[in-house]
């Protein structure tokens, strides 16, 4: 030990060894993200393949011959973002993807993975909002800024200067079977493009007369075009018939309907004109056609229009695709009671969800970690419960459990392993095989129930929506009321590593409880959202400008870092006892430095509701309901082994470089092993690196050998 001391000792003198800050791990964190494909916006197929387009899960493959999918995503796979605007697949079977800012191509029979066109590459403009791929593989794109062709050598950008189409923003793009092209333009109708001439269609060209909610009785033929601001859906195989949809029209909302041209003659159905006929027809989104020509349209649910009859699927869609004998849907809405989402197949009149093993939902509510060393982390979506198998997401809801409403509000499992879930509706608890529910006909105060936890003794404690009873205790048999002490609802309990629960009040400051027996805490400024507790006994509370530390005895206060965002802050302690923020983004506090993460870094979105810890990791769940954007996050949290100071698991000769390194010059260490943890190196614990940690080092230098 002696010797080993000295080597150490003299590798110092000659570097000139001195005292720094300690920082930490040195490199940003590992993200492994988590997303939804049931949130469907696009669909296109080639061959035995049918490509999703997903807002919040990227592109998605499905396999119709193995079943199997494939998931494609920003930080996995390089896509420049999880939300997709359309998606188009061309002859030699190269996938498109739109996103807001950005073009992807990805050929699934090369080596390649996706890469990119956006304004740092290409002439790209504006927010793209239509894709399409014509017979010789070049790529028509439509932004707000115009069009923009890339026929896989250059581009072009036609605009009303250089070319007859028309100046606006471009809404969608089709392909007839002569050729021409079709494009819808927001603001001035429809252009069609046969090579050569450009053509412009408006309600007064197309044969509409003027007037307003009047027009919608009138017959289908006596209509053309009803607005200026059109989608143009998709051409029949067979017919050669167009179809669009028309939108709101700034003069009169009211007039919207779906509108065919056969080449020679219009015809609109709107929801007052046409057997079947959906209110919805205005709000069609997608068109596809089967094999003898029969439109099925995407209008919220699925509808079949055959011989001037509309009549409805019970399927949610919101995109459609004909596939030979098969019809593939999929949609964006996520209901708060049974509803088909995600990808669906129609075949022979039979409806088979088709769903892949990712998050049921993108917005993340809650998070929970079961018992055991092993545990089951189980997240509250806001389409039913998920429950990370390790490989993947297993789906509880309204569907095949006894939840009471896919919109859930919190979750938490006991020591027992029983999963306990919130809604609006009441609670419901998962014993591994069957659900319970509970309501206020069984006692529960009222049916809200915004927040749950399990104490040691396995009573389950209930943060509730009522405006007389803020609080309650389960104890299986009986909900109790409880006196929280608090005002303006309980934001938050959590069961400390002592037994005791605490409460947070959001804007009453915070109770403890013990034995039953009531301890409140409050100030003018506590408006507390959350709670984590560390190891020493010490708890956090998060605030909406600052997160307040109680020591036992003492409160102190921290102000969060501006890039941290407006949200009201989710908090959790990871196991090397520094503790993590959520709002808009997410932030590490080791108690003298911030560091924050966004979505530049690899966190999945931002909006951040719940952060959970495990033994190797912080959980993120992150969503914002009215985008449908969000996911899971996990960040990997690299296990502490005092003395491994190269990362490899040991402490040997080996680290005795890297330690030198690191107490002479840190930032020069993080440079040299930037996924080390330099805080391996600060023995004494005094939060620096200095000659003081060589004799712990050598200490464990001579152990481990």
């Amino acid at each position: 030990m002696r010797m080993s001391m000295y080597l150490v000792a003299c590798v110092v003198i000659a570097r000139g060894g001195v005292a720094g800050a300690l920082g930490g791990q040195c490199g940003p964190p590992q993200f492994t993200n988590h997303t939804s494909d049931r949130v469907i916006q696009h669909l296109a197929v080639h061959g035995d393949t049918v490509w999703i387009g997903t807002r919040s899960g990227g592109v998605s493959r499905y396999d119709t011959v193995t079943g199997q999918f494939t998931q494609y995503t920003r930080l996995a796979d390089g896509l420049p973002d999880n939300s997709i605007k359309d998606v188009a697949v061309g002859p030699t079977g190269v996938v498109w993807a739109a996103t807001k800012f950005a073009l992807s191509f990805f050929d699934p029979n090369g080596v390649a993975g996706w890469q990119t066109f956006d304004e740092s590459n290409s002439p790209l403009r504006g927010e793209i909002w239509a894709l399409a791929v014509d017979g010789e593989s070049s790529v028509w794109v439509g932004t707000d800024s115009g069009l923009f062709i890339f026929d896989g050598a250059g581009w072009q950008h036609p605009t009303p200067d250089n070319s007859g189409i028309s100046g606006g923003a471009l809404t969608s793009i089709a392909f007839d079977l002569d050729g021409d092209v079709w494009i819808g333009v927001r603001g001035a109708g429809v252009d069609r493009f046969d090579g050569k001439t450009w053509t412009h269609y408006t309600p007064t060209s197309t044969g509409t007369p003027e007037g307003c909610d009047e027009l919608l009785d009138l017959p289908p033929d006596e209509l053309g075009l009803m607005s200026t601001v059109v989608w143009v859906l998709g051409v029949n195989p067979i017919t050669g018939d167009v179809w669009f949809s028309n939108g709101f029209e700034p003069d009169c909302r009211s007039l919207r309907g779906l509108t065919v041209f056969d080449g020679q003659n219009w015809r609109t159905y709107t929801g007052r004109n046409s057997p079947g006929s959906p209110v919805s027809i205005g709000s069609t989104s997608d068109v596809a056609f089967d094999g003898a020509g029969v439109p099925y349209f995407s209008a919220g649910v699925l509808y079949r229009h055959e011989d001037g009859v509309f009549s409805a699927l019970p399927v949610a869609s919101t995109a459609v695709v004909v596939d030979g004998d098969d019809i593939y849907t999929g949609s964006t809405f996520l209901g708060l009671d049974s509803v088909t989402t995600g990808l669906s197949r129609i075949r022979n009149n039979e409806i088979v969800a088709l769903n892949n093993d990712t998050l049921p939902a993108p917005d993340v509510y809650d998070l929970a970690v079961g018992p055991g060393p092993d545990p089951e982390v189980w997240a509250a979506t806001h389409h039913g419960v998920a429950r990370w198998t390790g490989s993947g997401w297993e789906h509880f809801d309204t569907d095949n459990s006894g939840i009471l409403m896919n919109y859930l509000a919190s979750i938490a499992v006991g020591a027992d392993g029983r999963v306990w879930v919130g809604t609006r509706r009441g609670l419901s608890v998962y014993d591994g095989v069957e659900w319970q529910t509970f309501t206020v006909a069984d006692g529960l105060p009222c049916n809200g129930v915004r927040d749950i936890a399990i104490d040691h003794d396995g009573n389950v404690w209930l943060a509730t929506g009522c405006s007389s009873v803020d609080a309650a205790v389960f104890d299986g048999e009986t909900f109790t009321p409880i006196d929280t002490g608090l005002v303006n609802g309980i934001a938050d309990i959590e069961v400390a590593p002592d037994g005791a629960v605490w409460l947070a009040s959001y804007a009453g400051g915070a109770s403890r409880f013990v034995n039953m027996q009531r301890t409140t805490y409050r100030h003018p400024s506590w408006s507390f959202s959350s709670i984590a507790f560390d190891a020493d006994g010490g708890v956090w509370f998060g605030n909406i400008s600052r997160v307040v530390y109680f020591d036992g005895k003492d409160f102190q206060q921290y102000d969060l870092p501006p890039e941290l965002g407006r949200l009201l802050p989710s908090l959790a302690v990871d196991a090397s006892g520094d503790l993590w923020v959520g709002r808009d983004n997410v932030a590490r506090f080791d108690g003298e430095e911030w560091v924050t993460f966004g979505r530049e870094d690899g966190l999945v979105a931002q909006f951040v509701h719940a952060l959970v810890a495990t033994d190797d990791a912080i959980w993120v769940g992150t969503g914002r309901e009215a985008t449908f954007e969000g996911g899971i996050s996990v960040i990997a949290i690299p296990e502490r082994l005092m003395g491994d100071m190269n990362c490899d698991g040991a402490v040997t000769v080996r680290d005795i470089n890297p330690f030198v390194l690191a107490i002479h010059d840190e930032a020069a260490y993080c440079a040299q092993f930037p996924d080390c943890i330099a805080e391996n190196a600060d023995f004494n614990g005094d939060n620096r690196l200095s000659i003081i940690d060589i004799n712990g080092f050598v200490a464990a230098l001579t152990e481990d050998r």
